[in-house]
């Protein structure tokens, strides 16, 4: 019965596991800053290109009129 208490107590001993997270929660951060600056470039052109369409529309409406 001593040789499985004194496992028992040999279990615990694992904190090594957890350092490995932080190592690798490390290179996770770079690399989404790098991704979320490239989306932003490109929602710049697809704003510009949205008012240009309802201006057509804009411009229907009023020869329909007289």
């Amino acid at each position: 019965s001593f040789v499985r208490s004194s496992l028992a107590s040999v279990q615990p001993t694992t904190p090594v596991q957890p350092t490995t997270l932080v190592q690798s929660a490390a290179p996770v951060l770079p690399t989404a800053s790098v991704q979320s600056a490239a989306p932003v470039q490109h929602a710049a052109p697809v704003q510009p290109t949205a008012p240009v369409q309802p201006a057509a529309p804009a411009y229907h409406a009023v020869p329909a009129q007289p």
